[in-house]
């Protein structure tokens, strides 16, 4: 494959019958090495693509539940959207409700329940939930930091999740 760029550095890419019909007569001709190093993302190109992933993890282990032990053990909780809304709206009503938590077993199955929990146990729900969420974008705060002070690709690709 022979390879060209124009001045805006577009780069075309022709076999050698189409160079031989006069393709890329117009274009400034690339080495194989210098092709490649314009395919190369830009560090830029990488942080911006690092800090997207770190988003998308962060979100995915804020919904994926966490425990709290406002029951008197160590109970699971859902957290997608709706479940955070349901346990703010559970908490505002200020009375006593049942509410869906889970245990888990020992290979990590749980077995969902509604179970009653009084005010205070929703309260304490609804603390341990935030914490959880606060320590995950505390981590996601303090990896993209990282991520934005890196100055080489290989920094960037060396932060992980």
């Amino acid at each position: 494959m022979n390879y060209f760029k124009n001045t805006n550095n577009k780069i075309f890419a022709y076999d050698d019958e189409q160079v031989a019909q006069g393709y890329g007569k117009d274009l400034t001709a690339l080495t194989q090495a210098e092709f490649d190093a314009m395919m190369q993302p830009t560090l830029v190109e990488v942080q911006s693509s690092k800090i997207r992933e770190i988003n998308t993890l962060c979100g995915k282990a804020i919904t994926s539940g966490f425990t709290s032990s406002a029951l008197g053990s160590a109970h699971t909780y859902q957290s997608e959207q709706t479940d955070q809304l349901n346990l703010v709206g559970a908490v505002t009503a200020g009375t006593d409700d049942y509410f869906k938590c889970g245990v888990a077993d020992a290979n990590g199955n749980v077995t969902w329940n509604y179970e009653l929990h009084t005010i205070a146990q929703l309260q304490q729900v609804l603390a341990d939930g935030k914490a959880h969420k606060q320590v995950l974008l505390q981590k996601a705060g303090t990896l993209k930091a990282q991520v934005t002070s890196a100055t080489t690709i290989a920094e960037v690709e060396a932060i992980v999740w």
